[in-house]
């Protein structure tokens, strides 16, 4: 094994403390880093996708979202997570503050898939962030692929995940 040490910043924060002014200190960390382990960090190249509407039930001050479906052939640099994606899609959005948003997510690759669940929020200016976990089946079975994206409204999203052998993390 080798050590690792970062500062907090990107994709991977070790630590962050707020000292008692409200001012938030970058702290570094040792952590360990096996060796030995199969890890592939990928990025997303394009997706041409087809989505049907969710129902909207009248819920008052929050608009709730039900089912939405979207369907998309997805292409990553790495052909194991690319394929057909279908991801159901639940949002609660309140007035202008934004919105939360989870669902499930399933891609079809050429030797396997991959499901699992996400949960993400949409910023006032409809930027969304998610984070997926999915668990692969198949030729990726044993195997985790774990995915965040940042989609601003109209524009390409931002899309990178970690596929690597082992289960999903406990994120609850």
């Amino acid at each position: 094994m080798r050590s690792l040490r970062r500062i907090t910043s990107g994709v991977l924060t070790l630590a962050l403390a707020t000292i008692p002014s409200g001012v938030a200190v970058a702290q570094t960390t040792d952590i360990e880093v096996m060796s030995g382990g199969s890890a592939t960090w990928v990025t997303f190249i394009d997706q041409s996708c087809s989505v049907q509407e969710a129902v909207s039930p009248d819920d008052g001050p929050i608009q709730r979202m039900r089912g939405t479906r979207a369907v998309c052939d997805v292409r990553f640099d790495d052909p194991r997570v690319s394929g057909t994606v279908t991801t159901d899609v639940n949002y609660d959005c309140q007035a202008e503050a934004g919105c939360v948003t989870w669902g499930q997510q399933e891609i079809v690759g050429p030797d396997g898939s991959w499901s699992g669940s996400f949960e993400g929020l949409i910023d006032p200016a409809f930027t969304e962030r998610a984070v997926a976990v999915l668990s692969g089946t198949g030729g990726y079975s044993g195997m985790t692929f774990v995915v965040m994206a940042v989609a601003p409204l109209d524009e390409a999203p931002s899309v990178v995940g970690l596929v690597y052998e082992g289960d999903a993390p406990p994120l609850r």
